[in-house]
């Protein structure tokens, strides 16, 4: 009976053994399946590697080759991309509620500054940076894909280059300005001009 049980105990450590190897390998395979530079944005994401992963997961599911390229080339290149915000706050470092937008016209903006300051001594900017890689969604990343690859494919210039497409008309953001689902809008605003170029002939 002991030789019995000295011998299932060293074969439920060996199959344990196994198993732990296995998990290990796999997870190894898996860290390894995407481009470099994807894993050492996707590492540096911290808390938002999920997002990061379900817009991967999303083009994979596609079978869409050019989708999750496409997916790659953005990822790869977030990490020196951000959001630049402020707002105001007094001198005991509260938040003042206050934007210029809000206003019907630059005179009336400027006077209810004027008068937020007055109130507030001590006025100044706080500055926030919202790095893209910490906050982005993967929804906000397969909305913009998917209307990326819209516009390149129902229009004009569905003749671009893909390494084109992925430099000029997939990218998300211009600069350091709030994400945005700017897209839509855009496109019913300014769709007009790609239809006078046609009819101009000149795409």
């Amino acid at each position: 009976m002991l030789k019995f049980m000295k011998y299932f105990k060293k074969k439920v450590i060996w199959k344990y053994f196994i198993y732990i190897y296995f998990i290990i390998i796999s997870s190894f395979t898996n860290a390894q399946q995407h481009p470099k530079l994807v894993n050492e944005v996707l590492n540096k994401a911290g808390k938002n590697r999920n997002e990061l992963e379900k817009a991967i997961d999303y083009c994979i599911k596609t079978e869409d080759s050019l989708k999750l390229k496409a997916m790659y080339f953005l990822i790869s290149n977030m990490d020196i991309h951000y959001t630049s915000d402020y707002y105001w706050e007094n001198k005991e470092k509260e938040k003042i509620i206050y934007n210029e937008l809000n206003y019907s016209d630059f005179d009336k903006a400027i006077t209810e500054f004027d008068s937020i300051k007055k109130m507030n001594p001590g006025l100044k900017p706080k500055v926030i940076i919202r790095k893209d890689i910490e906050t982005i969604t993967g929804d906000y990343l397969i909305n913009n894909l998917e209307k990326a690859f819209l516009a390149w494919k129902t229009s004009p210039i569905k003749n671009v280059k893909f390494d084109d497409f992925c430099e000029y008309i997939l990218p998300y953001r211009i600069s350091i300005e709030p994400l945005q689902d700017w897209r839509s809008s855009y496109f019913e605003k300014y769709n007009w001009i790609i239809e006078k170029l046609v009819c101009m002939g000149l795409m």
